[in-house]
């Protein structure tokens, strides 16, 4: 059967995580005892008092509807908070954006500063999404090895005109 992923889906890799989770299953079923650093999920459960939290705000009938954006509220804590740890001013309104997760947000960030065939240095190792996002959105890759006999910094001598 022919594939109906889009061209753009395709270019794609598998996804690490996936990958890992894979071998970490094959791990488990032999027997070993894995500590998992992969993806970041949580593998514990929240403190009794933020099930509370969530359980009451479950049952509060106010609390459904789509969000066409963040709240004021929301949106001024965060312009607070990176005035307060970063010393940047930021526009609650112009300036501050709610998403999903780190994937989401970078995704959107992607489609939103690139044309096709724009080039994007992108750090190797680095955040998969970091490629995906610029691929997805029609860019074009440029990988930029993190090497010890750099100090793990890009080479920047190497960017093409």
């Amino acid at each position: 059967m022919e594939s109906v992923a889009s061209a753009r889906v395709r270019q794609l890799s598998a996804g690490i995580f996936a990958e890992l989770a894979a071998r970490k299953r094959q791990a488990v079923e032999r027997g070993v005892d894995v500590i998992d650093l992969s993806i970041g999920s949580p593998d514990l459960p929240p403190p009794p008092w933020v099930m509370e939290e969530l359980a009451q705000s479950a049952r509060d009938p106010g609390n459904y509807g789509y969000t066409v954006s963040a709240s004021a509220e929301f949106r001024r804590a965060v312009a607070e908070f990176y005035q307060t740890r970063y010393g940047v001013t930021l526009n609650p309104e112009r300036q501050v954006v709610q998403v999903m997760g780190s994937q989401e947000g970078l995704t959107h960030l992607a489609w939103a500063l690139l044309d096709p065939g724009d080039l994007v240095l992108v750090p190797d190792p680095g955040y998969p999404i970091y490629e995906a996002s610029v691929r997805i959105a029609g860019g074009e890759v440029f990988p930029m090895p993190l090497r010890p006999e750099n100090g793990y910094l890009p080479d920047l001598g190497r960017i093409p005109n």
